[in-house]
């Protein structure tokens, strides 16, 4: 996880921690191509989400004699992966990737 978030890139980058906006135009933009520090800590919260909710689901296989509580881990597992997956993509968009 912390090598797919960009763990590695921050290490050794030292990447800015916000992007500039109008009211704080000081920091240089990184650009497209690179991630700010903010983004990848976002991005590992995401994979966790995903990955937990991956579990969860794969969890409500075990519970098939107990048809309820199945039902009830995979729907907050497949919640978990919805939340990450959009989480992504918005972080995504944001960049103007």
């Amino acid at each position: 996880i912390f090598i797919l978030g960009g763990g590695v890139y921050d290490l050794l980058e030292h990447p800015i921690s916000v992007l500039p906006t109008p009211s704080n135009p000081y920091f240089y933009y990184p650009g497209i191509t690179d991630q700010t520090l903010t983004e990848s800590e976002f991005f590992i919260l995401f994979l966790i989400i995903g990955i937990s909710g991956g579990l969860i689901s794969f969890q409500s296989t075990r519970r098939a004699y107990r048809p309820r509580e199945a039902q009830m881990f995979l729907v907050i597992g497949l919640a978990m992966l919805f939340i990450a997956f959009i989480g992504c993509e918005t972080i995504m968009a944001r960049k103007g990737v």
